[in-house]
């Protein structure tokens, strides 16, 4: 079943059934949004103001490749492998916005390859139960290594002085809320 979990922040478990002196205080505004909205809002900002205005050259069709093949790896592998959870796509969203705005392929399959290596690593390389690699960075690290078809673009920011300070403050909204 597909469920957005709207409500607390990402982490921080419901107050509990018991009286409203026992519940903990629920966070208001801003604070009660999910950081991984402010991420997902963020990136998405990023992606367009690059492709629109910075002529990235990454293609729409790659775009809707790279967030496909990371929200499929991300349902499959999840009904796999943790079949009682429901499916939460904002990781697979944030990882493969990430992707998107960092790697570049001269064959589409390279970058269908980085959403599944990204969720693949996720659900397979774990300790104690939480995932050891950034999967953003290990799905570009794999593929920068064991193919010559991936590389990415740094200097598709151009040197424009504004963009960096609207990455920048960016950044620090959505690293301000995250735990």
């Amino acid at each position: 079943m597909f469920r957005l979990p709207i409500g607390l922040p990402h982490g921080v478990p419901p107050p509990s059934a018991g009286s409203a002196a026992e519940a903990p205080s629920r966070p208001r505004g801003l604070a009660a949004i999910d950081p991984r909205y402010l991420q997902i809002v963020s990136l998405s900002l990023l992606l367009a103001f690059g492709i629109g205005w910075l002529a990235f050259d990454q293609a729409l069709e790659n775009v809707a490749l790279i967030l496909g093949s990371a929200l499929l790896t991300q349902f499959v592998l999840g009904r796999l492998m943790q079949p009682d959870r429901p499916f939460d796509p904002l990781s697979a969203l944030i990882s493969g916005l990430s992707l998107c705005l960092l790697l570049r392929a001269g064959s589409a399959w390279v970058l269908a390859l980085g959403g599944a290596l990204a969720f693949g690593s996720k659900f397979l390389l774990r300790i104690d139960g939480k995932h050891v690699f950034n999967p953003t960075n290990f799905a570009i690290a794999v593929l920068l290594l064991f193919t010559d078809l991936a590389w990415i673009s740094p200097a598709q920011w151009g040197s424009r002085t504004w963009a960096a300070f609207l990455f920048v403050c960016l950044a620090t909204m959505v690293l301000s809320r995250a735990k």
